[in-house]
């Protein structure tokens, strides 16, 4: 008999498996949404993706939850990497990316991940 992913033991809950895969995606969906719309990521939720990503062995790093990350890229480099104009480069990023300080950005990966897109 199989444990199950996800088993209840007072006020607390244990996940194993694909229900820690889960709830990471779901922390990353939330986080993702926030910083898209220009708003920070309470420190709490940070500290629970990290944890998370942690305890489950997740392969992408949790650094940088909660906190601004540098490795982004602007619309003119986004342009650039896409072959894209900069003012169509402006709309990907505002579709793709995040405001910070009254300017798009977009995480390095996900520019990368489009313009391959592109050329696929």
């Amino acid at each position: 008999m199989s444990t199950p992913p996800v088993q209840r033991l007072g006020d607390a809950l244990l996940l194993q498996g694909p229900a820690v895969e889960s709830l990471y995606w779901v922390l990353n969906v939330a986080i993702a949404a926030r910083r898209r719309a220009g708003r920070s990521v309470p420190p709490e939720v940070g500290h629970l993706a990290a944890q998370v990503a942690a305890a489950g062995r997740i392969a992408q790093a949790a650094t940088g939850f909660g906190d601004d990350r540098r490795d982004t890229v602007g619309v003119d480099e986004l342009a650039h990497l896409t072959g894209l104009s900069r003012r169509q480069a402006r709309r990907i990023a505002a579709t793709l990316g995040r405001l910070e300080s009254g300017r798009w950005v977009v995480d390095t990966d996900t520019a990368h991940d489009y313009a391959r897109s592109r050329t696929a």
